[in-house]
């Protein structure tokens, strides 16, 4: 019978790595928790309806990469490919309007991308993201930059760079994709096959393309900037002007559009500088049409989100920190010494300390190795001595200091002492 594995391009996320996640998840929280954003947890599975209203036919998510499927009641469901879709799905179905606005809501979960596996890249990708939905601002366009920023700083990551764009919005990019198709009809031909397909359909969604050819061509396109109206453009300078406010870096890039077409005005990537491919952390941007896609009002939004398997490739700080170190080996030497052990367990499980307790079966030599791999720094040893004498033997594994015997009754005191 063949061995069992996890679907390609889906993992474990094993005890050795769920240190490094939880890190992550600290700092996150953290930094959320700073500037006020609300966790929520929206359903892995939603309705296919949300993702096909708004996300955009051309998008490669909907049109190669979702996981789509009908239920016993033939409703046809999918395993949410992105966060702010479901985000805002949420705000519309709790009646967020009622709340003062904006609302700030932050998640942390796995998304579905049925794509090609590659460094970094998995078919269930974990994000983190945050939306700010009720307010048109570039400030708060900012803050949300300056949030995933911020989260990136704290996560001890190097060397990227943020790239910005303005997008404008319905009207001038109507009026910025005809001159766009003019411009690209004299060059359609040698086109790769997927951007001839957009040219037809979405021909903005060309600046997402990844063929070399593409790339080289759109080089002379005309810019999306020089289309924005005088309100859009006021709105684009003042996130540059912040962001100066802030000292935060950044390079304008036009043919920066984000795979999705809810976007509008504002759109923002952060890319490593010394990786080409595949190599945006975190992207984010303004959405002002998409609670109105979704049957809700007329209410614009902004929102970001970053990948977490990306995050903690590129992280210092985990790597840093990962070096987690157990406490308190607990070494029983016969059966009744291991019942023995559970009247320390009760002290311990009480206050800070980790530990983590031994098989009596197994030779002290054998328990002491399995301590020190664990990088264990004490060892308590119970035997028949320690029983009779309602004591613990304290074995110092770190250094070389002379083993040490303590009554159970002061252990809390001793250990605090150390």
């Amino acid at each position: 019978m063949n061995e069992l594995k996890t679907p390609r391009g889906m993992k474990d996320i094993t005890p050795n790595e769920a240190h490094e996640w939880r890190l992550l998840r600290n700092i996150v929280e953290e930094a959320m928790d700073k500037m006020n954003y609300g966790f929520i947890t929206t359903p892995i599975v939603e309705k296919a309806e949300i993702f096909n209203r708004t996300i955009g036919e051309e998008s490669d998510i909907l049109s190669k990469e979702m996981y789509i499927f009908k239920d016993k009641g033939n409703t046809e469901l999918a395993l949410r490919p992105e966060g702010t879709a479901s985000v805002c799905r949420a705000y519309i179905e709790h009646n967020m309007t009622s709340l003062a606005q904006p609302v700030r809501l932050a998640y942390i979960g796995p998304m579905f991308r049925y794509d090609r596996p590659q460094a970094g890249r998995y078919r269930q990708l974990w994000q983190f993201g945050a939306e700010c939905i009720g307010v048109n601002s570039p400030e708060i366009d900012t803050e949300l930059i300056f949030l995933q920023n911020y989260i990136f700083n704290n996560l001890q990551i190097e060397g990227y760079i943020l790239k910005i764009n303005s997008l404008g919005g319905i009207e001038t990019r109507k009026i910025f994709e005809k001159d766009l198709k003019i411009f690209l009809s004299k060059q359609k031909n040698n086109l790769s096959e997927d951007s001839k397909k957009r040219f037809n359909t979405n021909a903005l969604r060309i600046f997402d393309s990844k063929n070399k050819n593409d790339q080289e061509i759109l080089k002379n396109a005309p810019s999306i900037l020089s289309y924005l109206s005088k309100k859009e453009e006021i709105h684009f300078n003042k996130v540059t002007e912040l962001l100066k406010i802030l000292n935060i870096n950044y390079s304008i890039d036009p043919s920066i559009v984000r795979g999705l077409d809810y976007y509008t005005d504002t759109v923002w990537e952060f890319e490593p500088k010394n990786e080409t491919s595949q190599s945006t952390i975190g992207a984010g941007g303004r959405y002002n049409n998409l609670i109105k896609l979704l049957g809700g009002k007329d209410i614009p939004g902004a929102g970001f989100a970053s990948g977490i398997e990306r995050s903690l490739n590129l992280s210092n700080k985990v790597k840093i920190n990962n070096n987690n170190k157990l406490d308190i080996y607990i070494i029983p030497l016969s059966e009744q010494a291991s019942a023995y052990c559970f009247r320390i367990i009760d002290i311990l499980v009480k206050q800070k300390y980790s530990f983590v307790t031994g098989n009596y079966n197994n030779s002290i030599k054998s328990q002491l190795r399995s301590a020190n791999n664990a990088n264990a720094k004490l060892s308590f040893i119970i035997g028949d001595n320690e029983i009779k004498d309602s004591s613990i033997t304290i074995k110092f594994l770190l250094d070389n200091k002379e083993d040490v015997s303590i009554p159970i009754k002061n252990l809390y005191e001793k250990l605090s002492s150390l």
